[in-house]
């Protein structure tokens, strides 16, 4: 593990340490979390000889013993920011690929509809197509001839009987014809003639 205690150096402050009650925000007084954030940096980055002097150091065993546990707290607290700054940056990075991600699922999804589609069209053409050879393969049997089959003139596709073919232009080539739109009836007058 690389070194992550910084040698910075930053002053107490003591007029807000002074307005902190420990044992107010033990008790959950409100906003006391917000002011312990505020003077964490200052505590975990001071210099204890500098805020207390060399004698801390020199006068007595008690105080050697008192300083390790502030410096050693001082550690501690370095150690959660430093963590503290790499969750940061891991959440940062998580949402970056959770946007990323989400867009690949719409992009996924709108492909999926696609494909979707282009098979359930693919599935009714082959209905269609089995039908026609249903037809076929009956006519075959019956001995029926396939100049009975009737072609639509407006595009490729061949019906059974002049019943079929007069649905298909009604529903699909309404439009189409030129003049005005006809009846099934008018329709059936047209191609018998």
């Amino acid at each position: 593990m690389s070194n992550i205690f910084s040698r910075r150096c930053e002053k107490l402050d003591w007029r807000k340490i002074s307005e902190i009650d420990p044992f107010q925000i033990v008790i959950g007084e409100k906003g006391g979390i917000q002011r312990i954030e505020e003077i964490l940096s200052s505590i975990a980055f001071c210099s204890l000889e500098d805020e207390f002097g060399e004698e801390l150091l020199s006068s007595s065993g008690l105080n050697l013993r008192l300083f390790r546990i502030c410096r050693i707290a001082q550690l501690v607290i370095q150690y959660l920011l430093h963590n503290q700054d790499l969750n940061n940056i891991k959440l940062e990075m998580m949402k970056t690929s959770e946007k990323q991600l989400r867009d690949e699922v719409r992009q996924l999804r709108v492909k999926n509809n696609e494909k979707s589609l282009k098979a359930q069209s693919l599935k009714e053409e082959l209905n269609t197509r089995k039908e026609i050879i249903e037809a076929q393969q009956h006519c075959l049997f019956t001995n029926s001839d396939f100049k009975d089959f009737q072609k639509c003139f407006l595009c490729s596709k061949t019906f059974m009987n002049q019943s079929y073919l007069v649905a298909h232009i009604h529903r699909r080539h309404k439009n189409e014809i030129p003049g005005k739109s006809f009846t099934k009836a008018e329709l059936k007058l047209i191609l018998e003639s």
